[in-house]
């Protein structure tokens, strides 16, 4: 099991080539983890906020409430839909898509995308897309 949360929050690191568990929270293995779902809420939690994180020094979340021309119609940028691309594209990612769709007036166009990253700006509009109508949750009263 090797995961990019997984590495944020700290609970697993590389050792050579291999990934070991840090024993953060207490959690040494796999089987511990996928039994312990506080520590998975935690975890992806430690995880979005990464996320947001990257997403705000890459510049992202400055295009958020930025209306596109999707190759299925309108969309709007939000932080969900920009999350959700990120946690499976990374922000890297995310920036490299919105940069190009600025220098093509906010038109997403396949024929225009870079061959390399063709399926990568695909699979980022869909996300973008897909959640720009769920609504942002609010963190819960302490």
């Amino acid at each position: 099991m090797r995961s990019k949360g997984l590495i944020d929050a700290g609970m697993l690191e590389k050792d050579g080539e291999e990934f070991k568990w840090t024993g953060e929270h207490g959690i040494d293995s796999a089987e511990a983890f996928l039994n312990d779902p506080l520590v998975q809420e935690r975890v992806f939690a430690t995880h979005v906020d990464k996320v947001k994180e990257f997403l705000r020094n890459k510049g992202a979340t400055s295009h958020v409430g930025q209306e596109i021309e999707g190759i299925e119609g309108k969309i709007t940028i939000t932080m969900n839909g920009l999350i959700g691309a990120a946690h499976r594209e990374g922000a890297g990612g995310i920036n490299q898509y919105l940069t190009h769709l600025e220098k093509h007036g906010w038109k997403s166009d396949p024929d225009t995308f870079p061959e390399n990253k063709r399926d990568m700006f695909l699979r980022v509009e869909t996300r973008l897309r897909l959640l720009q109508d769920v609504p942002l949750l609010k963190d819960p009263a302490p």
